[in-house]
């Protein structure tokens, strides 16, 4: 997938975004509010937020903006659940781990 070309701010990641970003991560206690550090005994720290309903889902769906960015349609997550959560939100599969005994862990 190609970088986009586009500056954070016109993607709608600017100043006010820094603002809910930061609230939604201390109201979550920096913690990763994901399903799979949800059965964890501590969860992964967070670092970034995630819209539960993709935002491309939601404008197709002709939500606002206000709709996309509510405090119920995000969740903090650690950078590497909040890629697997993508991925899985695109229809990827998960990659199938090999051990070092060279069967699938």
């Amino acid at each position: 997938m190609a970088w986009s070309k586009e500056s954070s701010s016109a993607r709608g990641y600017g100043a006010p975004w820094r603002k809910i970003r930061l609230r939604i991560l201390e109201r979550d206690h920096w913690l990763c509010q994901c399903k799979e550090c949800a059965k964890r005994l501590v969860p992964l720290p967070a670092n970034e937020v995630n819209h539960k309903t993709p935002k491309a889902e939601a404008q197709r769906l002709k939500w606002t903006q206000e709709q996309i960015d509510a405090d119920s349609n995000l969740e903090s997550v650690n950078t590497l659940c909040h890629k697997r959560i993508t991925e899985e939100q695109k229809g990827y599969r998960p990659r199938k781990v090999v051990g070092p005994d060279g069967w699938a862990a």
